[in-house]
């Protein structure tokens, strides 16, 4: 179960990584700026100069200048990645411990409804920028035994909902 748990941490990783939206646009953005500064300067060069076009000259290159900044920062946030062997020892960690600090040491919280259980785990990887690593790894329904109010009869069963999220 550790080293599932383990792979599918880092498969989600790798899927943050490559799917970061915010730098795939600052990219395209990047290189629309380098197209008109070359068609500026091209511009320039064939004598077509205007207070306008040094203007917008300032201008596009005041962005490109912020854009790689952006980047940087982008890049910053993909290249934060756990290694197998600290997620991995997180988890064999946890088992070493006694029933109670086992349980503190795995669970976050435990949100209780009428058809549902949600079971939150800490996420072994602590490095992330944001809030936004984690994945829902089981989302099932099991039929549970139902009890009059008393606790003493047994009424039937009825279908809960496990969600179990790191």
């Amino acid at each position: 179960m550790i080293n599932s748990i383990t792979t599918w941490l880092l498969k989600y990783q790798d899927d943050l990584i490559s799917a970061n939206s915010g730098l795939q646009i600052l990219l395209k953005e990047q290189i629309q700026v380098e197209n008109a500064l070359k068609n500026i300067v091209s511009a320039i060069e064939q004598g077509i100069i205007s207070s306008t076009t040094g203007k917008r000259l300032k201008e596009l290159e005041e962005r490109q200048q912020e854009l790689e900044r952006l980047i940087i920062v982008e890049r910053s946030k993909t290249e934060v990645k756990a290694p197998k062997e600290e997620i991995k020892g997180f988890f064999e960690a946890g088992l070493k411990l006694e029933p109670l600090m086992l349980i503190n040491y795995f669970i976050k919280e435990i949100i209780l409804y009428d058809d549902e259980v949600q079971i939150k785990f800490n996420n072994p990887i602590k490095i992330s920028p944001d809030e936004s690593q984690g994945f829902l790894f089981c989302n099932k329904y099991v039929k549970m035994s139902e009890y009059s109010s008393n606790g003493c009869a047994k009424i039937g069963y009825k279908d809960m909902k496990i969600c179990m999220t790191i």
